[in-house]
């Protein structure tokens, strides 16, 4: 009997690798999932100097690849593409160099004019202007060259990002509120539209209220990059008119982030917007 519990011990002992290799292999085959129909070139991660292509979720140019070197080319791939998808502060067609340019220039010029005007009040957002320029500069880097170094470098850029977008529009809520307090209500004429302080101060405080939603979702792509948690959340953007189509809702597909003109043009706004990061806006053309 002694042999017996001896013989199932050691039987025990002989499958634990095989049940660990087992559940690592099922965990990457969760991985794999959300890329199939995707093809990435030159992944590199942190521990290999080799570059590895993804297809369908398939790493092809490696005929041995240990199941942690796996993981780490899976994961960097399903940050990868979780970032072309749907960027943050940035887009695709954006140079982030003439944008950099663009925004000292402002600077200076802002600067000059204050100046000669002898004032000190400054509402203009520069220090998070200069962070978009830097996300912008390490996403174009990002999506030549996937690299784990690259991934961790947008990161960082995302949250220095968030945190000036947070700080730069607390300090204009609060100067706003300064000179035009929300308790009094003033309206403002422009151009054939009319606003008040208080659509104004309402509107900075849910841009306020979306910082919330902008750190909840860069945890979101550290936790992809650092444990693989992707999850396809994305959801068509809506958008519907608050006067003459109160009932009509257009919904665009995954790839249109911008209304067509031809349907922009037939509606009269202002618009309600709602997108999977930000909450409602309110929009005036």
């Amino acid at each position: 009997m002694k042999w017996l519990k001896n013989k199932y011990y050691l039987l025990t002992l002989a499958l634990i690798p095989f049940i660990v290799y087992l559940g690592f292999f099922l965990y990457l085959n969760q991985l794999r999932k959300p890329l199939t129909g995707i093809s990435i070139k030159g992944l590199q991660v942190e521990g290999s100097s080799q570059k590895y292509d993804v297809a369908d979720g398939n790493i092809k140019n490696s005929f041995i690849v240990n199941p942690q070197l796996s993981k780490k080319i899976l994961v960097l791939s399903l940050f990868y593409k979780a970032t072309k998808e749907d960027p943050l502060f940035t887009s695709p067609e954006m140079d982030h160099e003439k944008v950099a340019a663009s925004v000292q220039m402002f600077r200076d010029y802002h600067n000059a004019l204050l100046k000669r005007l002898k004032q000190k009040d400054n509402i203009v957002p520069f220090n998070f202007l200069r962070s978009v320029t830097k996300v912008a500069a390490a996403h174009s880097l990002f999506m030549v060259k996937p690299t784990t170094k690259n991934a961790e470098s947008l990161i960082t850029g995302y949250k220095e990002a968030q945190h000036n977008y947070k700080k730069d529009l607390t300090t204009l809520i609060n100067k706003v509120q300064k000179y035009y307090p929300y308790k009094k209500e003033q309206t403002f004429s422009t151009l054939g539209s009319s606003t008040t302080n208080r659509i104004i101060i309402d509107d900075l405080r849910l841009m306020l209220k979306n910082a919330t939603a902008l750190e909840k979702e860069i945890n979101y792509r550290q936790d992809i990059l650092t444990k693989g948690a992707y999850k396809d959340n994305t959801r068509a953007i809506t958008i519907k008119s608050l006067k003459d189509y109160k009932d009509k809702v257009l919904l665009l597909k995954k790839e249109e982030l911008v209304v067509p003109k031809d349907q922009l043009n037939k509606l009269r706004g202002p618009f309600a917007v709602e997108t999977s990061i930000f909450n409602r806006l309110r929009l005036r053309r």
